[in-house]
C-alpha cells in the first residue's frame, strides 16, 4: 500500500494542478493575514489580537479544506483510469479496500501539504505568536480533513458519483453544512464549521465592551475601517472535543462503502457506465417505443445536414461536430429533465416561477457539457488527431463555445420563448448572457487547468450566490435598464472570447513547439 500511495502522490504532486493549490493556498493565507479575509460580528472584530488571528485563519482553512479541498483530491481514480493503470492495478492481487485506502491516504497527504502551506504562511505573515493555536487548529481541521478525504475517494469509487453528478451533489451537502453550521448558537455535532464555538465569543467579546452594539455574523472579503475589541478564547471541554470528532468517522467508515461499490472490472468512463444503464437506458427505451420511427429520421436528418455542411462550410461542419463530441457521453436523463422543465416553463409557469425555478434547474443542467470545454480532446483520445489537423487551436475553442452556445439555447428554448412571451427581456438577456459567457469561461479554465472541476467549482459557487439565492451583482442585473444590460453582457462576451483566443493562441504555440 505505501508503493501505491507513493506512486499517487508522485504522479498528481507532478501535475499543474497541485502547483495551482499551492498558489490558491498561498493567496488564502495572504489574504487572512492582512485582514482582508475575515470573520466579524457587525462592524466589530477583535484587531491586534494572536489568538484571535489564529481562530480566524483556522475558519478560513477550515473552509478551504473542506470544499475546494475536496475537488483538488477528486481525481485519483479518475487519473488511474486516464492513464490507463486502473485496469493493471485491477488485475494485480491488490484488493478493493485497500486500493481505496491507499486513495484515502494520498488524499490526506495531498491536502495535509497545502494546509501545512497556508498555516506556516499566516504565521510568518502574522506579527504574534500563533503557537498556542496549534492544537484548536488541529482540532478544528484535522477532523474535517479526514472526513473529506475518504469522501472524495468514496465519491470516486461510486460510479455514477465519480462524474459532475458527484460534484454537484457533494456540493449540495456542503452547502447544507454550512447553513446548519450559520443558523446554530451554540456548539453540536452537525457543526461543521465550528461557527458555534466562535460564534458565542465574538459576540460576548462585542456586547461586553458595547452593550447596545447591534449586528451579525457575517464574513468579509475586503479590507474595511474595523471597531477593535478584545477577544477572550474559547476554553475548550471534552464536549466540545467529541464534537469536532464526529466528523473523523467518515475516515473509518466512507472507504470500506467505498470498497464495496468499486468495479474492478470496467474501466469505462461515468458518462457512458450511467448512459448505457439505469434510468437514463430505461427513460432512452420508452423514447424509442413512442417514436419508432421520428426518432431515426431525425438522427438521419443531422447525419444529412452534417455532410451537406462539410462540402459547404467547413466552419458550420465543425460546430456541429463539437456539439457532438460534448453531448457524447452525457446520461439521457439530464436532457429528459431539461425537456420536462421547457414544458413546464412554457405551459405551466409564471414568471416568479421562470426566475426562481426554471431558470435555475435550467442553468444547471448544462454544466456538465460546460465543464467538459478545454479538455473533452484529452478524455476521448482525440488530443493528437486535433493537433495533426490543419485547423488551429484557436478556432476549435471559437466553435467550442459556438457549439455549446447553439446546445445551450436549444436546452432553454421554453424557458426562453415563454420569457419573450411575456416581455420579460432581462430574463432572456441573462439568458444569452449565461449562454455565452460560461462556454468560454469553461473553454478557458479547461485549457489552462487541463480538467474540469476548476470551472466546476467556480461555477457551482457562482450558481448559487446567483440565481438560487439572488446575491450580489447578479440581483443588480434585473434592475439595470434592458439596453445598458445587453451593452454590459456584449462587452463582457468580447473579453470572454478574447481571453479565450488568447489562451488557445498560446497552447497551440507550445503544441508546435512541443
Amino acid at each position: 500500500m505505501a508503493r501505491l500511495i507513493l506512486a499517487d502522490l508522485r504522479e498528481r504532486t507532478r501535475a499543474p494542478g497541485f502547483r495551482f493549490a499551492l498558489l490558491c493556498a498561498a493567496y488564502l493565507a495572504w489574504s487572512v493575514s492582512t485582514g482582508a479575509f475575515t470573520f466579524h460580528w457587525g462592524e466589530f472584530r477583535p484587531v491586534g489580537s494572536a489568538s484571535w488571528e489564529g481562530w480566524n485563519a483556522g475558519l478560513f482553512l477550515l473552509m478551504f479544506v473542506s470544499l475546494p479541498g475536496f475537488y483538488f483530491v477528486k481525481n485519483a481514480i479518475t487519473t488511474d483510469l486516464r492513464t490507463g493503470a486502473f485496469p493493471l492495478l485491477a488485475a494485480s492481487p491488490t484488493g478493493n479496500l485497500a486500493y481505496v485506502w491507499s486513495k484515502v491516504l494520498a488524499n490526506a497527504a495531498y491536502l495535509a501539504a497545502l494546509a501545512t502551506t497556508f498555516t506556516a504562511l499566516v504565521a510568518s505573515f502574522s506579527p504574534g505568536d500563533l503557537g498556542p493555536f496549534a492544537f484548536p487548529l488541529l482540532l478544528l481541521v484535522g477532523p474535517v480533513l479526514l472526513g473529506t478525504v475518504a469522501a472524495a475517494a468514496c465519491f470516486e469509487a461510486v460510479p455514477w458519483l465519480r462524474g459532475s453528478l458527484g460534484n454537484v451533489v457533494y456540493f449540495v451537502l456542503w452547502m447544507t453544512g454550512v447553513g446548519l453550521s450559520s443558523a446554530t448558537r451554540s456548539p453540536w455535532a452537525g457543526d461543521i464549521l465550528a461557527f458555534g464555538i466562535v460564534k458565542p465569543a465574538l459576540m460576548t467579546a462585542v456586547k461586553t465592551a458595547f452593550p447596545d452594539a447591534m449586528g451579525f455574523w457575517d464574513m468579509s472579503l475586503r479590507p474595511e475601517p474595523w471597531s477593535a475589541v478584545s477577544w477572550s478564547e474559547p476554553q475548550w471541554n471534552m464536549v466540545w472535543i467529541g464534537y469536532r470528532l464526529v466528523w473523523a468517522l467518515p475516515f473509518v467508515t466512507l472507504p470500506f462503502i467505498g470498497a464495496l461499490a468499486l468495479d474492478r472490472a470496467s474501466d469505462r468512463s461515468p458518462g457512458r457506465r450511467f448512459g448505457a444503464r439505469g434510468p437514463a437506458q430505461l427513460a432512452v427505451r420508452l423514447v424509442r417505443a413512442a417514436l419508432p420511427k421520428a426518432r431515426p429520421a431525425a438522427f438521419d436528418g443531422f447525419r444529412r445536414l452534417r455532410a451537406r455542411c462539410e462540402e459547404r462550410s467547413s466552419t458550420v461542419y465543425a460546430v456541429l461536430n463539437e456539439m457532438t463530441l460534448q453531448i457524447k457521453g452525457h446520461p439521457a436523463l439530464g436532457y429528459a429533465a431539461a425537456a420536462w422543465l421547457n414544458i413546464y416553463a412554457v405551459l405551466f409557469a409564471k414568471a416568479y416561477d421562470l426566475r426562481h425555478t426554471a431558470l435555475p434547474l435550467l442553468t444547471l443542467l448544462p454544466m456538465t457539457i460546460w465543464s467538459g470545454m478545454g479538455s473533452h480532446e484529452r478524455r476521448h483520445s482525440v488530443a493528437p488527431i486535433l493537433y495533426a489537423t490543419p485547423m488551429s487551436l484557436v478556432k476549435h475553442g471559437l466553435t467550442g463555445c459556438a457549439a455549446a452556445f447553439v446546445t445551450v439555447l436549444l436546452m432553454t428554448a421554453g424557458l426562453t420563448t415563454k420569457a419573450l412571451v411575456l416581455g420579460d427581456m432581462h430574463l432572456v438577456l441573462v439568458l444569452l448572457g449565461a449562454a455565452a459567457l460560461a462556454p468560454a469561461a469553461a473553454s478557458v479554465f479547461g485549457a489552462v487547468s487541463g480538467s474540469r472541476r476548476l470551472f466546476e467549482v467556480v461555477f457551482l459557487m457562482a450558481w448559487y450566490s446567483g440565481p438560487v439565492k439572488d446575491y450580489y451583482l447578479y440581483a443588480n442585473l434585473f434592475f439595470l435598464p434592458a439596453a445598458d444590460l445587453a451593452r454590459w453582457l456584449l462587452v463582457a462576451t468580447l473579453v470572454s472570447l478574447a481571453c479565450v483566443v488568447t489562451v488557445h493562441g498560446v497552447k497551440s504555440s507550445l503544441v508546435r513547439v512541443s
